[in-house]
């Protein structure tokens, strides 16, 4: 390939976006709402500058380190549940779905590369769980009943509720301090928080809903859906906002 020179160099910063959208493990709901949330993260990032580019974690033609050259970024999109092995646990809740370990290990591999080069990251969902997990952090396999989080067993619905913007984090950078409204849909949620990470947002029933990174890298990872349709465009414009300013000083 030709190396890219000066006057070609994408005016705005380059994203990588990873994801499992064509996992054979995958149900039809989820694939399907997958593509739908994945289209609308792209829109965002294109609508905010960004060129992006685009790896199929469950069949990936490049190695990680090939996915990361010039790029300025890396956001993760949400999916199915990390295998329990990849922290160190074995399965224990019948509700644990849609696993792909060869997926899982390629995009922790990705994340902890990427955290190497000092990337800016958004994790989205289970972007944010693999971003805990590839610091040595562990997953509550399921939350169970008597959460604002838990709505039907299968965990097919999107639920809207608080979540509190904790201070002196870069997420009161973007949203201000105080409660947002997010959507989100999960039945795990972090247990251990990894080497280099910090809780950025709980919701009320105590459950993580951001980790961030400790060091001066911009890494940011959200438990909710900031990129679902029917969420607010306003907050999702503000975090990949921040998000691409970042990118575009990386």
């Amino acid at each position: 390939m030709p190396q890219t020179t000066s006057e070609h160099k994408p005016a705005g910063p380059r994203i990588l976006v990873s994801g499992s959208l064509s996992s054979p493990y995958a149900s039809d709901y989820l694939a399907c709402t997958l593509r739908e949330f994945s289209d609308s993260a792209f829109a965002g990032l294109k609508a905010g500058g960004a060129s992006v580019s685009f790896v199929e974690a469950s069949a990936p033609q490049l190695t990680q380190r090939e996915a990361l050259e010039d790029v300025d970024g890396v956001l993760m999109l949400g999916g199915a549940d990390a295998d329990p092995q990849t922290y160190g646990q074995q399965v224990v809740a019948d509700s644990v779905y849609g696993i792909h370990r060869a997926a899982d290990d390629y995009e922790i591999g990705l994340l902890q590369l990427a955290r190497e080069k000092g990337l800016p990251i958004l994790g989205i969902c289970r972007g944010m769980q693999l971003l805990n997990i590839a610091a040595g952090g562990d997953m509550v396999q399921e939350i169970g009943g008597g959460t604002m989080h838990y709505l039907n067993a299968d965990n097919s619905v999107m639920t809207a509720h608080p979540t509190e913007i904790l201070p002196d984090t870069r997420l009161e950078e973007v949203f201000g301090a105080g409660e947002i409204i997010v959507r989100s849909g999960h039945h795990q949620a972090v247990s251990k928080v990894g080497e280099g990470l910090r809780v950025a947002s709980r919701a009320a029933d105590g459950i993580v809903e951001a980790l961030e990174g400790t060091d001066d890298a911009w890494v940011v990872g959200v438990q909710w859906h900031p990129e679902d349709p029917k969420a607010s465009h306003e907050d999702f414009e503000r975090l990949v906002g921040a998000f691409l300013a970042h990118c575009r000083r990386a």
